[in-house]
């Protein structure tokens, strides 16, 4: 086999142990050197099962597979993968799973000093790697005390370290901050110029849409659609298989209603805007509600209540500091910061599972630390879905707890869950052998089938696709119209003014504001101080001038923005 290719699938065909039909059913594929490719498919359709195999991670999968995969002309099905590594890296979905040095800059480090390199070449290329990525005050600390996020970093900038041709992404952009996001998107752009062949699977299209060559759309392990951006986009397989997020309905409007300048991404939204405005924006700085002006709701108590909270995982910096928030029943709020902010520490104080070093929590007005059985008051849905799963199938993983609870109706519970989910198909399943969007809506399905009266969701938009995701907003809509009070921590700004009617910034282990999803979004100050991006949606907020009530729906915001585009 030459080496015109930097990847061939031929007639590709996977099975898993025990499984009745294949994760990945005859694919063809040749992958062309210096291209950038996104890899796009519904949760489950076989992105990393391709994305693992590619990378020749066969007898660490198991199962059976048919066909052959060529990369940088070789058949990989005959090399170990350690020698794969020469020209081929990757990163993984989870990336606690590939850290293992004790610290940060051992972890960049270890993968050119694996190669043999020189130990100058080794420092050359770490330094390299972190630029743009990387605190480098992070560089002494151990990987496993990092947040998700940070920890995606880090095994992202050892990747690059290895300066391989070839660079298997597997939703790298999942634990990302807007502003890593965009810090990211940039390096993978110098990658690009310099050359390298980038295949990225992911479900957040929007930041790196405009960058890629071509999109290969997968559904239920079948290649259904292959090529350049603008073909497969706004195709109609892309729209029944995938779905569309905020961004490409308003493109899909825009072009069924015969709008030249079809926009790819949040950001050509923004562009054709600015085209039409003379001058700059006059941004707003008005003030939301700050927490101390926080309006006391008479109908309403809070179930939460922090007060001058401390925590520090050490004495020397707290990551949590003097924090106060209240949290009341039937809200959905949305907790919002950059990654290592103290979002999922907050969470764990919350759960009981970490103890304030000052300061005081209370539940439903009693104390914390006096509540006999917190689980059945508060469910916690994790960033990693596999630290919840441990049963032999999904059924009985979603069984245990209702079990229990010995609650008397707990199979009729499970059904009516796994139904609404879309997983009662996998009943019979090994939850590990769930694709990791999978995976999540199990863990979701856990804490659904114990009924508590709160639910805490930690980034609970890693691995689904667009139209997944649209379920997940009905569950969440169907427990706040249960009078169940959401928390929904997460970086991602887009998911929240239509979801939630309260979010709280948080930057360096403190409450910036509580408001309002519109009004904190469009204020720039307040971003700022959190150090969060002023990004497309906040511009667009801003643009339009509508005051939040009129912007809470996205149905009316989607035709706010696409009537102003048109006039």
């Amino acid at each position: 086999m030459d080496n015109k290719w930097a990847i061939e699938f031929q007639n590709l065909t996977y099975h898993y142990p025990n499984m009745d039909r294949p994760s990945l059913a005859n694919i063809q594929l040749n992958v062309a050197w210096g291209s950038f490719i996104l890899l796009i498919g519904s949760t489950g359709s076989g992105k990393s099962t391709l994305m693992k195999l590619a990378r020749g991670l066969y007898s660490e999968l198991g199962g059976s597979l048919f066909g052959s995969i060529y990369a940088n002309g070789r058949d990989l099905s005959k090399i170990e993968p350690y020698v794969i590594g020469d020209f081929m890296g990757i990163v993984f979905q989870n990336p606690a799973y590939q850290l293992h040095q004790p610290r940060v800059i051992d972890e960049i480090m270890s993968a050119p000093m694996y190669q043999g390199l020189a130990w100058s070449v080794c420092v050359e290329r770490a330094e390299r790697s972190i630029e743009g990525i990387l605190d480098k005050d992070l560089l002494v600390n151990d990987p496993k005390s990092l947040s998700t996020g940070q920890q995606q970093k880090v095994a992202l900038a050892a990747s690059l370290a290895m300066d391989a041709r070839i660079l298997l992404l597997d939703e790298p952009l999942s634990y990302l901050d807007n502003t890593s996001q965009k810090d990211f998107v940039e390096i993978l752009q110098r990658l690009k110029v310099e050359g390298k062949t980038i295949i990225m699977a992911t479900h957040d299209i929007d930041p790196v849409v405009n960058v890629a060559d071509r999109i290969i759309l997968l559904n239920d392990g079948h290649l259904i659609k292959e090529g350049n951006v603008d073909d497969v986009l706004y195709s109609e397989e892309f729209k029944e298989k995938f779905g569309y997020t905020l961004w490409l309905k308003v493109g899909d409007r825009l072009k069924n209603q015969g709008y030249k300048s079809v926009p790819k991404s949040s950001r050509d939204i923004v562009s054709l805007f600015h085209t039409k405005i003379s001058g700059p924006t006059n941004l707003s700085n008005s003030s939301p509600t700050s927490l101390k002006e926080q309006i006391t709701k008479p109908d309403k108590n809070p179930c939460i209540r922090m007060s001058d909270v401390t925590f520090g995982y050490s004495t020397k910096i707290p990551t949590i500091k003097n924090l106060s928030l209240d949290i009341y029943e039937g809200d959905v709020l949305g907790i919002i910061g950059r990654n290592g902010s103290g979002k999922t520490t907050l969470a764990l104080l919350l759960l009981g599972l970490l103890k304030p070093q000052k300061g005081s929590i209370e539940i439903f007005g009693e104390d914390i630390n006096k509540i006999q059985s917190l689980a059945s008051k508060i469910g916690y849905v994790t960033q990693d879905p596999r630290n919840m799963l441990f049963e032999r199938n999904v059924f009985d993983e979603c069984m245990f707890g209702p079990k229990s609870l010995r609650r008397k109706d707990a199979q009729t519970i499970v059904t009516k869950i796994l139904n609404e989910l879309n997983l009662m198909r996998y009943s019979k399943r090994d939850p590990f052998s769930l694709s990791g969007g999978e995976q999540r809506l199990l863990s979701i399905a856990d804490v659904l089938a114990n009924d508590p009266n709160i639910i805490i969701f930690d980034e609970p938009e890693f691995g689904l696709d667009p139209r997944t995701w649209t379920g997940m907003e009905r569950t969440i809509t169907k427990l706040q119209e249960q009078k169940k009070t959401v928390v929904i921590i997460t970086h991602r700004l887009e998911m929240t003014p239509f979801l939630c009617n309260q979010i709280a910034l948080l930057g360096n282990g403190q409450i910036i504001s509580v408001g309002d999803p519109m009004d904190v979004l469009r204020n720039k100050q307040l971003l700022v101080d959190a150090q969060i991006e002023f990004g497309p949606l906040s511009n667009l907020i801003q643009i339009l001038r509508k005051d939040a009530a009129t912007l809470s729906s996205e149905e009316t915001f989607t035709d706010l923005l696409v009537d102003a585009i048109i006039r």
